[in-house]
């Protein structure tokens, strides 16, 4: 089969938009028995828009008002490949409910990683399951326990994501630092991300890069597997729309505020930020100066949350900073 189907997703999210719903496949289906997000095949004439309309009202009963769009993704399956377009659902009335004997359930976004999803769908999760706190290193450390013992606390905490981001000059070599976070006891409950080149993923074990604003236009597309989580630093609409370009799963807009570190950089500030992010449909970082009391107003700004650094690195309990931004 060399067509590729259309299919239509719907991430459909309840009123405090904690939760998703997810539908579990029939046993006569392809993948039996695996949970998924709904949808189905658009129809000829349907634009996605439409055909979300109907799949969910014919599968659950509601009525979609209006979609987003969030991603879209090709997979190819040994017996069918499939273009996956799909939308987040915030705004729907009705009741969901099994119009189809399918077996439905509400998850909150922070277990999907318990359930067992096609593979077409796991990118949706990751992308679903970014935290709202984002931690970066500082750029130079004296020792390994430095990074290591704060970052532990951090763990404990809840922190699920963390980016290590050391200058050219640092005390300790990147790669004796990323070992050093590998082999924390609860490295398993963390998301390692370096900041640097693409290609560091063919020489170290982690979970994705992150690029600065200055490395963006050095590449044309997607240069990392998909299977690995691409970051970007953006400052104006030139880079986002580059990073746009190049497929990355999120960015971080700064600077927010003044920072110690870019003294000489100009604060964008919150109304610019909120503009910046109506450019992209992947989660937005704001970054730059960010407190543990500035989350919910970047949430509110359309952020999907804050990526620190001197709040938590500089704190007299880091993780008790971390638990505190978690708990809220």
């Amino acid at each position: 089969m060399n067509s590729r189907i259309h299919v239509a997703v719907g991430v459909i999210f309840n009123r405090t938009q904690d939760t998703v719903l997810l539908s579990k496949r029939g046993s006569h289906q392809h993948l039996a028995g695996y949970w998924e997000f709904p949808g189905g095949k658009l129809n000829e004439n349907e634009n996605v828009e439409q055909a979300l309309r109907r799949e969910l009202s014919e599968e659950l009963g509601i009525v979609v008002n209006h979609t987003t769009p969030f991603m879209q993704l090709k997979h190819d399956y040994a017996d069918k490949k499939v273009f996956l377009d799909i939308h987040k659902v915030v705004d729907w009335s009705g009741d969901a409910r099994s119009m189809e004997q399918q077996e439905i359930k509400w998850v909150p976004v922070r277990e999907l990683h318990q359930y067992r999803f096609p593979p077409a769908n796991l990118d949706i999760v990751k992308l679903l399951s970014l935290p709202e706190v984002y931690l970066i290193s500082r750029s130079n450390y004296h020792c390994i326990g430095d990074l290591t013992h704060v970052l532990q606390d951090c763990i404990n905490a809840g922190l699920s994501i963390f980016q290590l981001r050391l200058s050219d000059d640092n005390d300790i070599g990147i790669r004796e630092a990323i070992e050093a976070v590998n082999n924390l006891g609860a490295r398993k409950n963390i998301t390692l991300i370096l900041n640097g080149k693409a290609e560091c993923i063919n020489g170290y074990d982690i979970d994705g890069v992150h690029l600065k604003s200055n490395l963006l236009n050095t590449y044309s597309e997607r240069p990392v597997p998909r299977n690995y989580l691409l970051g970007a630093s953006c400052h104006n609409e030139e880079e986002l729309e580059q990073a746009i370009r190049l497929d990355v799963d999120y960015v971080f807009i700064s600077p927010i505020k003044s920072t110690t570190s870019h003294l000489g950089t100009a604060p964008i500030g919150w109304s610019e930020f909120e503009r910046l992010c109506r450019y992209m449909d992947k989660p937005v970082y704001a970054l730059g100066g960010m407190q543990p009391a500035d989350l919910q107003p970047a949430i509110n700004y359309g952020a999907r949350g804050v990526a620190l650094i001197e709040a938590v690195w500089g704190a007299d309990n880091p993780g008790k900073t971390i638990s505190s931004m978690l708990s809220v």
